[in-house]
């Protein structure tokens, strides 16, 4: 499998809509890592309700892959390691994987000291490829991995990938990332330029997300926002019932609003053309009224100026 290619020159246009992401990711308080080789591959509790929306599609945690170096490419560069939190759609269908690259730094927060708890894990109980290992962290949740920050999201053949920029990425000291590539081998790929690459300005749990409205998400080059109507369960129209979100993605569309624009200005010129008539007409009246001597056609003329 070839990997991906993140840069800002293969963005094809935003996707406040067709990609929004809301998460609430429970307290997880064990977990089982296995060493694959070339992947960290971490399981969680099951839980009762599905923690992730995506495109309206409700998933599951499925599992949590460490790797290194990333899967995925930045400008053309691999950063030391990538976190990728596969989720499985409850209804069935494609994956959805949420993508954390981890960089080298001392500046580390909660979300660093849960995925070194990982690594020293795996690297103390499972050095070796194959070995599993039970990892206990007290209020493990994913909430304190997944960045509330803006990000890129592509679909491919195995699923729907939401990816991070290394700015936002989660922060590891040297020693735990030397410890990382010491448990598994480095996972290789070939770069690949990918097309179809969209960005969410907003970040997840934005609020934009329109309940009960799937939209596509395909590369038009101008970044239309594609909407397919589902019909909730009491039969009526679930966009009907969110005409402010209606709304706002219809300003989102350019013809929508040229179109919005004319019929303001066209109701702009009713309006000044009304004023100036009614102006006119009283200014008109009170000359007629006021002016002494002649017949009513007479004072007209001379109030217009006629001869």
């Amino acid at each position: 499998m070839t990997n991906i290619n993140i840069s800002e020159k293969n963005v094809d246009g935003q996707c406040d809509l067709k990609c929004a992401l809301d998460f609430s990711y429970q307290i997880t308080p064990s977990l089982v890592a296995k060493n694959n080789g070339v992947i960290i591959s971490t399981t969680m509790d099951s839980v009762a309700s599905p923690p992730v929306e995506f495109n309206t599609n409700k998933y599951m945690v499925s599992k949590l892959n460490i790797v290194h170096p990333s899967f995925h490419s930045f400008n053309g560069s691999k950063v030391p390691g990538e976190i990728m939190i596969v989720h499985t759609p409850i209804l069935g269908g494609l994956q959805l994987t949420v993508c954390i690259p981890i960089m080298q730094s001392g500046n580390t927060t909660n979300a660093s000291h849960l995925i070194e708890k990982i690594i020293a894990g795996v690297a103390s109980k499972a050095p070796s490829e194959g070995e599993s290992a039970s990892i206990t962290v007290s209020d493990f949740t994913l909430n304190e991995l997944v960045p509330k920050k803006p990000y890129f999201s592509y679909k491919n053949t195995v699923g729907d990938y939401i990816v991070f920029a290394p700015t936002f990425g989660v922060s590891l000291v040297e020693s735990t990332i030397n410890t990382l590539t010491n448990v598994i081998q480095p996972y290789a790929q070939t770069a690949q330029t990918a097309s179809g690459v969209f960005f969410n300005k907003n970040g997840p749990n934005s609020g934009t997300r329109n309940s009960g409205i799937y939209i596509s998400c395909q590369p038009t080059g101008n970044s239309k926002e594609n909407v397919d109507v589902i019909y909730d369960s009491a039969g009526g129209s679930s966009e009907a019932n969110s005409f402010a979100n209606w709304f706002t993605f219809a300003l989102s569309s350019n013809i929508i609003k040229y179109l919005f624009i004319f019929i303001l200005l066209l109701c702009g010129f009713y309006a000044i053309n009304a004023v100036l008539t009614i102006a006119t007409t009283a200014t008109f009246g009170k000359a007629i009224k006021t002016t002494t001597g002649g017949s009513a056609l007479k004072q007209t003329i001379n109030f217009l100026n006629i001869k």
